[in-house]
């Protein structure tokens, strides 16, 4: 029921003259492209701490500690770069 309330409603949204969510934001090639960036930037952050370390521990059989310390090089150096993003100088 609700699959079918939001077809209907994305068709309806487009009818109208002043839409609630306006989805012809995402026909425009600036933002069209910018949401896709972001989806990828998503699954990517999810299966890097979501899916990797449940697959570690099924097939590789290590310990959610382990699991845990092996991405953890990656968060230590996200941190460090998106402290870089964030300086005004850059260091």
């Amino acid at each position: 029921m609700s699959s079918f309330h939001d077809v209907c409603s994305h068709f309806w949204e487009i009818g109208r003259g002043d839409p609630t969510v306006d989805i012809r934001l995402l026909f425009t090639r600036q933002f069209g492209a910018c949401f896709l960036v972001m989806m990828a930037v998503g699954a990517v952050m999810f299966s890097t701490t979501q899916i990797m370390p449940q697959l570690q521990q099924t097939a590789l059989a290590y310990t959610a500690t382990l699991s845990g310390l092996s991405i953890m090089p990656g968060g230590i150096a996200m941190l460090r770069v998106c402290g870089w993003l964030r300086s005004p100088y850059g260091i």
